[in-house]
């Protein structure tokens, strides 16, 4: 039981190494190039955030990998099909609106004076 959690950390303590190996590299490499010192010691950072910080990495370019393939393949729509339905929503509802609507005789309404109610023979004036 105990012999896949030895080879498991070896292999992780392997891992480590190289990643901090490859850390130092990176580090020199922007000192004497570039000129830029981070002050960064790879020696004295934790393993585990070593390894932290390379998962990371590695899950976001496989997410931006996945999301540019997805736009990359994605289907494109197509556009005759909605103007048709388009065209055809607004010959629906023409239709319905070139029915003829009924309109409401207005009344010949007088007026009310000093707010009483007019007489019969004041109506016909």
């Amino acid at each position: 039981m105990e012999q896949w959690q030895d080879v498991a950390s070896q292999q992780v303590k392997l891992i480590t190494a190289r990643l901090t190996e490859l850390l130092s590299r990176g580090l020199l490499w922007l000192k004497t190039e570039l000129g830029v010192d981070l002050g960064l010691n790879p020696e004295l950072i934790p393993p585990w955030v070593i390894l932290l910080a390379a998962c990371t990495g590695l899950v976001l370019m496989v997410v931006l990998w996945a999301s540019l393939c997805r736009a990359a393949f994605k289907k494109q729509p197509i556009i005759k099909a909605a103007e048709d339905s388009v065209a055809e929503v607004k010959r629906a509802t023409k239709s319905v609106k070139d029915e003829p609507k009924k309109k409401k005789k207005k009344s010949e309404k007088v007026s009310p004076i000093n707010g009483k109610e007019p007489e019969e023979g004041e109506r016909d004036l």
